[in-house]
């Protein structure tokens, strides 16, 4: 879901680069956000170790958020940013 509507708000024109910056730092926020709630360790089914539970639903999550929180930082800052 997080590529789809990062690709929807890279498609709006007239977009400056720092609000697609900012836009994507806050997807990428709120997206963290959730899929930390979803997956917090409370919700962790007592049957599967820590090291499973890393590795399904946790490193997927953050392979998919920090790369776009990151993206949309260097975006804001002028840094590295490519657009």
């Amino acid at each position: 879901m997080t590529p789809l509507v990062v690709c929807v708000v890279l498609l709006v024109p007239g977009l400056s680069t720092t609000e697609v910056g900012a836009a994507m730092v806050a997807i990428g926020v709120v997206c963290g956000v959730v899929l930390a709630r979803l997956y917090a360790p409370s919700h962790r089914p007592p049957q599967r170790s820590v090291g499973q539970w890393l590795s399904n639903p946790v490193l997927p999550a953050a392979v998919f958020v920090l790369p776009v929180v990151l993206a949309g930082a260097t975006l804001v800052s002028g840094a590295l940013s490519g657009l």
